[in-house]
């Protein structure tokens, strides 16, 4: 996890995804990306983090940073949207402690005013920070030559009307960009060409816009880091203030086409739930408009290449905890690409004491963690305090006993 204190949520998580009008068939951009860390500035130990999010819904959540001490969060849908919680009540996050989260959305309309809150035992902290808000948007244009172009635009949506400094810097890579990459210490960020020699000022409402070529066959990513730093003003004057922090934002686009169409998704996967030992199914259904060749289909589980089947169907057997999360597929011919929007698999929530993911608390789970904790295996910090002692077995000991 990185050191650096980033923005929590803000920008990057309001990146808009839109697919190009007939003008624009050869590009599709598909989605954002964006990590950030979050520092715990309230003065409670919070067991929770909780991001809201006004516009996208469940199925444009197409993969979540599994956070060590939290792991995958639970995905709910609500009525302006939809809620990212991470919560785990055996990991309190002290105040001053630094925890780490990252999104990935598709399909959906920029959110300007996305909201989070550190909670303890289920309800809001007593304080929570108000971070500087910018936001940021991706849409299609050309530029003057006529060729495609992607642009991104950086807004000063702060609900309190500050001021903030943004110094930009950008990456371009062949290849489609994983979450997490997105971190400050990544070579990927670390080696970024400089957009800006200093930071610039943004008065509220205020923007900056950055035009960038797309060339190339095949699925590239622009990725675009925005460091933000507060107001200072003195001397008559506004000046850099303290570092506020970093979002890191990356755009997949699909530089391959065809100019009367290719690939149409009909019918997308739906979510499932099951318990473990079962099989479920994910399956989509695509015109091959045009007949540019056969599809092929690349299936991901949680932003991971899950399988290449020619089969417009996955089948999972036998699945384990492990397989819970977000499913979608990357259809491609000779014309192009298509990517659905997400199913999910759910499950029962896993017990705490069922160290195996069998959906059963019995004697191989008990083994299985009085053989970690023996070894010193990280596993059996069961308390995830980073610690293998006597709390961390009697705490295992006590869910145990409390079976599922």
């Amino acid at each position: 996890m990185s050191t650096h204190r980033t923005l929590a949520l803000l920008a990057g998580l309001a990146a808009s995804a839109f697919t190009f009008l007939s003008a624009l068939a050869d590009v599709t951009i598909y989605g954002g990306l964006s990590n950030f860390d979050v520092p715990n500035e309230t003065d409670d130990d919070c067991d929770e983090f909780e991001i809201e999010l006004h516009g996208p819904n469940p199925e444009d959540i197409y993969h979540t940073y599994t956070n060590p001490n939290y792991g995958h969060p639970q995905i709910i849908a609500t009525t302006y949207g939809t809620l990212v919680r991470y919560a785990n009540p055996r990991h309190l996050t002290l105040p001053g402690s630094i925890e780490h989260f990252g999104i990935s959305l598709r399909n959906f309309n920029a959110d300007p005013t996305p909201k989070f809150r550190w909670m303890k035992d289920g309800q809001e902290a007593g304080v929570n920070p108000n971070p500087l808000q910018p936001q940021i948007t991706t849409t299609a244009s050309f530029n003057n030559e006529g060729d495609p172009v992607i642009v991104e635009t950086i807004t000063n949506l702060d609900p309190w009307g500050r001021r903030m400094w943004v110094k930009r810097s950008v990456t371009n890579v062949l290849y489609t960009v994983s979450l997490e990459e997105l971190m400050v210490d990544e070579p990927l960020i670390q080696d970024s060409d400089d957009l800006d020699l200093a930071p610039v000022l943004l008065n509220h409402a205020q923007t900056l816009t950055y035009n960038q070529l797309e060339s190339g066959d095949g699925i590239a990513s622009a990725v675009l880091s925005y460091e933000v730093y507060r107001d200072s003003f003195y001397a008559n004057q506004h000046h850099v203030g303290s570092y506020a922090g970093t979002v890191m934002n990356a755009v997949q686009l699909n530089t391959l086409g065809c100019s009367d169409g290719g690939l149409v998704i009909q019918k997308q996967p739906e979510d499932v739930f099951a318990v473990p030992g079962d099989t479920v199914d994910f399956s989509v259904s695509v015109d091959n408009n045009g007949d540019f060749g056969d599809p092929v289909f690349h299936w991901y589980h949680e932003g991971v290449e899950f399988a290449v089947t020619t089969s417009d169907t996955l089948s999972i057997p036998n699945i384990t905890y492990a397989n819970a999360g977000a499913y979608y597929v990357m259809a491609t011919n000779d014309c192009g690409t298509v990517i659905s929007t997400v199913g999910r698999l759910d499950m029962p929530r896993q017990c705490l004491a069922d160290i195996d993911g069998d959906g059963f608390v019995n004697a191989l789970d008990y083994d299985d963690f009085a053989d970690a904790f023996e070894n010193a295996d990280i596993t059996a910090d069961f308390n995830a305090d980073g610690f293998i002692n006597a709390l961390d077995y009697d705490g295992f000991a006590e869910h145990f006993e409390a079976g599922c």
